[in-house]
């Protein structure tokens, strides 16, 4: 299910350039903190890894000005929020509409002008999408003297498609509770440079390489649709991975 929001408000609007966290915590305080903390702390597991099965997008308006501290953005404002678990979009619906305050950290009071909900989409095993969110992947590498550091992969990179597909498949796997014996999953760059889609976004203190830009993606439709719900790579419920269909392929 995919919940898509337009915000209101009488004065232009200002988020800091790393502002993932701040989207996060407007989401997790319309969850309720029972159905929250079942999500955060528990999650969905495949071995070692926890999912949590929620993605969403960069907020979005028709005028965007950057600066050196962060977005102005002309309102309104549009943010959308997906996932696979049908509970999630319900409660963040119920209390985003019965809210009296809406704000997006301690000074942005907002109001919400609409609210849509998209429940079902049928998806062919071929298509065009554009990232709403940069998309992000990695692997955890170790020196010989056993220091940890984590090596972001690119699209230009034939091993990004592979390790896109191998996060996918595990997502997938703790979702569904067992084993996945269906089409793997194929993502090559459309439109991407270096320049224009590659992001340096800082988290709680950690920085991560991601991606925007179009893509094709291919392979089981049934993939396809979870991964619309709940985000292509990792990092998802930080704001990492939401997409959306250009176009259908033949």
């Amino acid at each position: 299910m995919r919940l898509s929001l337009v915000f209101d408000s009488d004065y232009q609007i200002f988020l800091p350039k790393n502002y993932n966290s701040i989207v996060q915590g407007f989401i997790y305080s319309h969850m309720g903190k029972d159905l929250g903390d079942a999500i955060h702390e528990e999650g969905f597991n495949r071995g070692k890894r926890q999912y949590r099965l929620f993605t969403f997008s960069r907020v979005g308006a028709e005028t965007i000005k950057p600066n050196s501290e962060g977005f102005f953005f002309l309102p309104p404002i549009t943010l959308h929020i997906s996932s696979v678990l049908p509970q999630v979009i319900q409660a963040l619906s119920e209390s985003i509409q019965a809210a009296q305050n809406l704000s997006l950290g301690p000074n942005l009071r907002l109001q919400l002008k609409e609210l849509k909900i998209e429940t079902k989409r049928d998806f062919k095993d071929q298509q065009l999408i554009r990232m709403l969110s940069p998309m992000t992947v990695y692997s955890t590498l170790y020196s010989p003297e056993g220091q940890q550091k984590r090596y972001y992969y690119n699209p230009l990179e034939k091993e990004f498609s592979f390790k896109i597909e191998e996060n996918a498949i595990r997502k997938y796997e703790s979702y569904l509770q067992r084993d996945y014996a269906g089409p793997g999953l194929r993502i090559r760059p459309h439109r991407v440079t270096p320049k224009m889609n590659h992001h340096v976004i800082r988290y709680k203190g950690g920085v991560i390489n991601a991606w925007d830009g179009l893509y094709h993606l291919q392979g089981d439709p049934a993939l396809i649709s979870f991964l619309y719900q709940a985000g292509l790579g990792s990092k998802n419920a930080q704001g990492f991975g939401c997409f959306e269909v250009v176009k259908e392929i033949s």
